[in-house]
């Protein structure tokens, strides 16, 4: 309340400020030579009338939580206390808009009845807090099936909206990385603050994931005439040579001991034993996100 007084107070020495401007030089010579309005009166019974109803307040109101963040002090003292749904929208958050933060590490998503049959058992837990999490996920494109090229690889997965990427390396090692926006073939740097690296050390284990750093841009590269692309150098897939490269650190965090490859041996590049792609399952008729050019993301 004595932030309510101190502002009342600062908008009538303005206002003070102001008629005494005016009545200095626009009202008449007349006017003048009345005796000064009782500006300075009114401002001291309107400063008592605040201070005596503060005290009431103080007593009567609770005291103020000491862990509310400083920006919500200042909303509420202009707008009053913060409503869970202002004019009857949602706020925003991470329930409702998962996407808009960095990927979870501590968070995993339930299977669904049809991953086994889609041979997804493995990788749903890996999309927690995405908005692919209890969607249906379908393989699209598996280059031992449909050939080691970039044109193959378009061909299949262009405009389906959100993927995942599993890799597997000739000793072994699963890796791979989570695109929210997906491939269209534009030529564009996509940009998304979700996207995310991953890798299975050890058959069977938890996947150690990586988030996208240095801001959302650059997540994924979308080149036609390329494979799959994860930053300018993160996790780099030559689908016609069968080689994988990665430097984490710039566009991807590096592992927890700071080695910045993400395969397992530590090796900047790997020789590839398979690559499959999958993406979300959607009704005729549904919108697929992103499944066109992204304004502003072109060269």
């Amino acid at each position: 309340m004595q932030k309510k007084v101190a502002f009342s107070l600062l908008i009538l020495i303005l206002l003070h400020t102001g008629f005494s401007f005016t009545a200095r030089f626009f009202i008449s010579p007349i006017h003048r030579l009345r005796p000064p309005l009782q500006l300075d009166a009114l401002m001291d019974d309107v400063v008592k009338f605040f201070i005596s109803n503060n005290d009431n307040e103080i007593e009567d109101k609770p005291t103020p939580k000491v862990d509310e963040d400083p920006v919500e002090k200042l909303f509420s003292f202009f707008w009053g206390e913060k409503e869970d749904s202002p004019a009857g929208l949602a706020r925003f958050g991470r329930d409702k808009y998962p996407e808009q933060y960095p990927c979870t590490k501590t968070e995993w998503a339930s299977l669904l009845p049809s991953d086994r049959a889609n041979r997804f058992e493995q990788y749903r837990p890996m999309l927690a807090r995405t908005m692919m999490e209890k969607r249906e996920m379908k393989l699209r494109y598996d280059a031992n099936s449909h050939g080691w090229s970039a044109a193959s690889f378009h061909s299949k997965v262009d405009k389906l909206g959100a993927s995942l990427m599993i890799l597997e390396t000739v000793d072994g090692q699963i890796c791979g990385g989570y695109n929210p926006k997906g491939w269209v073939s534009y030529g564009e740097y996509r940009s998304s603050i979700a996207a995310f690296l991953f890798s299975f050390d050890v058959s069977n284990s938890t996947p150690l994931k990586l988030e996208k750093v240095g801001g959302k841009g650059l997540a994924v590269i979308d080149e036609p005439e390329s494979g799959p692309k994860f930053g300018a150098d993160s996790l780099l897939v030559n689908l016609s040579t069968k080689m994988a490269s990665s430097k984490l650190g710039s566009y991807y965090e590096r592992r927890p001991d700071e080695t910045n490859s993400l395969f397992k041996s530590r090796k900047a590049q790997m020789k590839l034993k398979s690559c499959l792609i999958f993406t979300g399952v959607y009704e005729d008729g549904e919108e697929i996100p992103f499944s066109d050019a992204e304004p502003f993301a072109l060269y």
